[in-house]
């Protein structure tokens, strides 16, 4: 599915959808750092509003939380056309070998599914790859589409915390995944 384009050393990789994938050091993460305060929509929390104020210590905070020695995460942005369309943070829980996304910021777009859908990709295939086969998200502010996609496609990787029942969703799956269990 994933193509490489400048070589796995840079972390990057494209589909065949033309947008481009990059996981983030700490020197492109300084290169992409105006880029990614301007994200303004919070998909996992929607109440949140698009001032950069209400962002602003997340952003700068990036570098000590989730690169500095000694911390486990990880940072990833979506690109299309050159231009920064989505950023995630994950925090890893080494012994437990499990993700939990603290950041998932998207740009205005008319296609913000289908980003969702490929910046989860590219995080999942690179967090297995590591040996994260797991990954959680907090269930309040949830938007819908990331909503439905840890319900059906990403169900074995993504698991909703804080779900209630999940007996009272339908999740659409595919023939791989299973449907939505509760996160502990």
């Amino acid at each position: 599915m994933f193509m490489p384009t400048g070589g796995e050393k840079e972390g990057k990789v494209e589909q065949q959808s033309g947008l481009v994938p990059e996981r983030l050091t700490a020197d492109s993460l300084e290169t992409h750092w105006s880029e990614i305060a301007g994200l303004e929509f919070n998909a996992l929390d929607t109440s949140e509003g698009r001032s950069y104020g209400e962002r602003e210590e997340e952003i700068k905070n990036l570098y000590r939380d989730y690169l500095k020695s000694g911390k486990h995460g990880e940072l990833f942005i979506l690109k299309k056309y050159d231009k920064i369309v989505a950023f995630v943070a994950v925090e890893k829980s080494v012994g437990a070998k499990q993700a939990t996304f603290q950041e998932f910021r998207l740009a205005g777009s008319h296609s913000q599914g289908r980003i969702i859908q490929e910046i989860l990709e590219s995080a999942r295939s690179y967090l297995e790859d590591h040996g994260y086969h797991h990954a959680i998200i907090e269930e309040e502010g949830l938007r819908g589409d990331l909503q439905k996609m840890a319900q059906g496609r990403f169900s074995r990787f993504l698991k909703i915390q804080g779900q209630k029942d999940s007996s009272s969703h339908s999740p659409a799956t595919n023939d791989n995944d299973a449907p939505l269990e509760k996160a502990a």
